[in-house]
């Protein structure tokens, strides 16, 4: 018996066991849908013996499958996609395995057109938004590039209600602050209470897109401007100790994989030494998106950090935009599980590129310093040679004066 099931995980899947099961916004429907963009009768979904068909009821913003708005009746079978108006949903048969979608070859052609066109958008530091209240309370959202946030699912960060609009508000970081966009959305954006088109936010700062709230989690304090001591002593150069040994918190977050498109908010942190990618539960990450194997790929540790081989995926695995069977990851590269897209995060990479900034910056300091004592104290030396020899001079000359008398 076929089932539509919700992508809304707080939606209840629907057996379609009747001859007529009615779908709208008006309570007098079998399938309430509250959606202001469902119309009050906006389909039917009509089951003859084994066959089930959609149907459109004129609905102002229309009903899809597979993407396509129908017309009309149209057949509807197990794992077709349905959308009604933005409420999206998939025909499921719990009798039967989810297929693998194939998507077409990659050829070279595509691989030239890709290398010119993609780009691959840098991790922003450690910037990441925290979910303040529902539908996105205790969720952590990474900050990679320029983000959009809204209801469609097109966005880097999905928000599942229907307040929110499909493309709502826009982030991203400039000159040490993020920057927040109002995209004109319905019911607007909010900073400290007010309504904004545009706005500034720092660490610590919140704000909330119509009712659904965030904290803006930025970098930790700028480890750059760390004191560093005056050198004491000529020829010696003396830093810090907390300085030269600054914890930067290399190992505190680890190696991970940050989910992006539909899977934005997710964190994968890689622990152990292999994992396995795939579409059902059994792997180590799971990925529940149609275009992934139910074993797509595998990910292995090699010296500080990982590297990922595919295994024998229908789709393949993408990293940077370039097909690979086996290669191993750095710091920001995006990789593509079919259609699943991740960011990887290597802290130790992280960590050292600041350290060596850092490290750079006390040195070229301290020297600086050591200098300034030399100079001062060849200044000190020669007035007190000078003086010396004043005195010498005077004594000599009151020595000579007796002798004469």
């Amino acid at each position: 018996m076929l089932k539509l099931k919700f992508t809304d995980p707080q939606m209840p899947t629907v057996e379609l066991n009747t001859t007529r099961l009615a779908i709208g916004r008006d309570k007098s429907n079998d399938l309430v849908l509250a959606d202001t963009d469902i119309s009050a009768f906006h389909a039917e979904i009509q089951t003859e013996e084994t066959r089930s068909y959609l149907v459109d009821l004129g609905s102002a913003n229309g009903s899809f499958v597979g993407g396509k708005k129908i017309v009309g009746r149209q057949e509807i079978r197990a794992w077709d996609t349905i959308r009604f108006g933005s409420v999206d949903a998939e025909v499921v048969d719990p009798g039967q395995r989810h297929p693998t979608t194939v998507m077409a070859v990659i050829g070279d052609a595509d691989l030239k057109r890709g290398l010119q066109a993609t780009t691959v958008r840098p991790v922003i530091g450690d910037w990441s938004l925290l979910g303040a209240n529902d539908p996105v309370r205790g969720k952590v959202f990474p900050l990679v590039g320029k983000m959009v946030m809204g209801r469609g699912p097109g966005c880097d960060i999905v928000i599942d209600s229907s307040c929110i609009s499909g493309k709502h508000a826009e982030l991203e970081e400039k000159a040490g602050c993020l920057q927040i966009r109002d995209l004109s959305s319905t019911n607007g954006t909010f900073v400290a209470g007010k309504k904004i088109t545009f706005a500034e936010l720092r660490s610590g700062d919140e704000f909330r897109i119509d009712e659904v709230v965030f904290k803006v989690q930025g970098p930790v304090a700028d480890i750059s401007r760390t004191m560093v001591r005056s050198a004491v002593g000529l020829g010696k150069k003396q830093v810090n100790k907390a300085v030269a040994g600054t914890q930067l918190g290399a190992n505190a977050a680890g190696n991970r994989l940050v989910g992006r498109g539909v899977f934005s908010g997710q964190i994968f942190n890689l622990k152990g030494a292999v994992l396995t990618v795939g579409r059902t539960e059994e792997n180590d990450i799971v990925l529940n998106e149609a275009t992934v194997s139910s074993r797509h790929a595998r990910l292995l540790v090699v010296g500080g950090g990982w590297k990922v081989e595919d295994s024998g995926s229908q789709n393949g695995t993408i990293i940077n935009g370039k097909p690979v069977e086996s290669q191993e990851l750095k710091d920001g590269d995006l990789i593509s599980f079919g259609k699943a897209e991740c960011c990887y995060q290597n802290s130790a990479e992280q960590v050292s590129k600041t350290s060596t900034k850092i490290m750079g910056a006390v040195e070229a300091e301290t020297v600086t310093s050591v200098r300034a004592v030399a100079k001062k104290s060849l200044l000190a030396w020669t007035w007190g040679a000078g003086g010396f020899a004043v005195v010498a001079l005077c004594f000599g000359a009151f020595l000579l004066a007796n002798n004469f008398r």
